[in-house]
C-alpha cells in the first residue's frame, strides 16, 4: 500500500506541481554552471531521475537498514530480535514513513510550500520517528537509545557506502562488458 501511495505522490507531482518543484531546483542549475565543472561526473544531474525511481531505492533502503540495525544490535549485545524481525521491524516503519510523507508532502505542496523545505524537514522527522521506533520497539532508556540510534546510524551509513560502491562496481562492469 505504501508503495502505491508514493507512486500516486510521484504522479501529482509529476502531473500538477511539476512547476513548484522545478523552481525549486532551480538553485541546483545555478551549482552546476561554476567554473571547471567540465569534469565533475554530478554536472548533469537530474533530480527527476531519483523521484522516477524512488519505489526502488524505499524497497533497497529496508534490507540496508535491517542489517544495520541488526548489526548495531548485536553487536551491543542486545540480542533481543533476530535478523527476520529486523527485516519486519524496518518494513513496518518503512511503510510508516512512506505513507506518512506521500500524504503529508502532497497537502504541503497543494499550498505552494516550497518542495525542499518539505523534503528537510520531513527527513529530520523521519530519523527522529527511527530513534522514537528503536526506542519503543527494544525498550530502552533515553540515554541507551541515543547511544544506540547513534550506533545503527553508523553502520546505516557504512552499508550505504558499501550499497554505492557495489552500484559503481556493477555500474563500471556493465559499462565494460557492453561498451563494444
Amino acid at each position: 500500500m505504501s508503495l502505491t501511495l508514493a507512486g500516486i505522490q510521484l504522479y501529482l507531482q509529476n502531473a500538477f506541481f511539476s512547476d513548484v518543484i522545478a523552481t525549486d531546483t532551480a538553485f541546483l542549475g545555478e551549482l552546476q554552471n561554476y567554473e571547471n565543472q567540465e569534469n565533475n561526473p554530478f554536472k548533469d544531474t537530474n533530480l527527476e531521475d531519483f523521484n522516477n525511481y524512488q519505489n526502488l531505492f524505499y524497497i533497497i533502503s529496508v534490507p540496508i537498514s535491517a542489517i544495520a540495525t541488526w548489526a548495531a544490535f548485536f553487536i551491543a549485545g542486545k540480542r533481543g530480535f533476530n535478523f527476520t524481525e529486523h527485516i519486519v521491524l524496518n518494513l513496518y516503519y518503512s511503510a510508516q514513513i512512506i505513507i506518512i510523507n506521500s500524504v503529508i508532502t502532497i497537502a504541503l505542496l497543494s499550498f505552494g510550500i516550497n518542495y525542499l523545505l518539505i523534503s528537510g524537514y520531513s527527513t529530520v522527522l523521519i530519523f527522529a520517528y527511527f530513534f522514537y521506533v528503536l526506542k519503543r520497539s527494544f525498550y530502552m532508556k533515553f540515554a541507551e537509545a541515543i547511544g544506540m540510534y547513534i550506533l545503527v546510524m553508523i553502520f546505516y551509513i557504512i552499508m550505504f557506502a558499501l550499497a554505492m560502491v557495489l552500484a559503481v562496481i556493477i555500474g563500471v562492469i556493465l559499462v565494460i562488458l557492453f561498451k563494444t
